[in-house]
């Protein structure tokens, strides 16, 4: 569905009973059921008040008070959540799409909440009114449905077809994790880390050169077997997408290796000093991106749920920081100033 149907919607939205702001059905489109949407201001006294900051406590507090104390808590400012969630409802994703009956606000918020500061459930259960199974369930279920949304939200552009030969940035970031149990030896190798010193999972961030746009991800890879250069090069991954369009990336000098000079630029002595400058903000820039990732606890903090967990959090963390971007946190630009 366009922006522009969604803004229909908004003009002519209607409450119902249980607050949810819905859709006229004259709006259902290419089959798409009747959905329910917010604007930001609903949103943000939504999140407020599941937080349980009380109404008349909350008129008092200045609109900056208001969105800061819901961004500390749910990772983003209300906009973003109203876009994901009516993403959520609208996509052309059948397992993506969120059936009307499953709409549930709440478990919705909770899941942006886990994410953002990754409680515990004993911390989650004594902060909401749900057991911690039934909250276990739907914000699991939230996680996974954000995460699916980077089949739409990540990709290749036209921007990275034209005849510039750098095209994007490509750096890793780890999250830890406890250790795991090995048959034979003390520490799993597998899992270690030997740059940060610890265990943990690898994940790689591409992003375009020309816009705040994520192109590709591979999320939580055990990082002893899976470091940068590893996951570079593996089958399918971005060294071949480089090579078959004849492009290439800068990288910081980890990833340096004279068999991969024909799809990456990495720092350089010998460089102009135009182009060592590009290259250093190309890749503060992607610290940028990094930054926000890291901002979200469940990246940041140890990992206590395994590989498989870690991957859909990090994907919906990743999808996340991609709405943000799109919605007045745009990373800047390489090419603005004196170069």
């Amino acid at each position: 569905m366009s922006r522009e149907s969604f803004s229909k919607i908004r003009e002519s939205h209607k409450k119902t009973d249980d607050g949810l702001t819905c859709a006229p059905i004259g709006f259902i489109m290419d089959e798409i059921e009747p959905h329910c949407v917010y604007t930001a201001d609903e949103m943000l006294l939504e999140g407020l008040k599941l937080a349980g900051y009380k109404e008349e406590r909350v008129a008092n507090w200045k609109e900056k008070s208001k969105v800061d104390k819901f961004r500390s808590r749910y990772g983003s400012v209300p906009v973003v959540l109203c876009e994901i969630w009516e993403d959520l409802q609208t996509t052309e994703d059948l397992e993506t799409r969120i059936p009307p009956k499953k709409l549930k606000l709440n478990y919705y918020l909770m899941a942006h909440h886990f994410l953002k500061r990754y409680p515990v459930e004993t911390e989650r259960e004594s902060a909401y009114q749900s057991t911690a199974k039934t909250q276990r369930e739907w914000v699991w279920y939230y996680v996974n449905k954000i995460g699916r949304l980077h089949i739409e939200k990540i990709g290749w552009g036209e921007e990275e077809e034209g005849d510039d030969i750098w095209v994007c940035t490509v750096d890793g970031t780890m999250s830890q994790a406890y250790e795991q149990m090995h048959p034979d030896i003390a520490k799993d190798p597998a899992m270690f880390d030997f740059k940060h010193h610890t265990a943990g999972y690898n994940t790689e961030i591409v992003l375009s050169i020309f816009r705040s746009q994520v192109l590709q991800f591979r999320p939580a890879e055990k990082a002893g077997d899976w470091p940068d250069r590893v996951i570079f090069r593996d089958n399918g991954g971005l060294r071949d997408k480089l090579r078959a369009t004849e492009k290439k990336c800068i990288a910081d000098g980890g990833y340096h290796a004279k068999e991969d000079n024909d799809v990456l630029s990495t720092p350089n002595g010998h460089d102009h000093p135009s182009v060592r400058k590009f290259k250093s903000r190309a890749l503060k820039r992607h610290e940028n991106f990094n930054s926000m990732l890291k901002s979200f606890k469940c990246c940041d903090d140890t990992h206590r749920h395994g590989q498989f967990r870690l991957q859909e959090c990090i994907t919906a963390v990743v999808v996340i920081c991609q709405y943000q971007m799109e919605n007045g946190n745009p990373l800047w630009n390489i090419y603005a100033g004196d170069m």
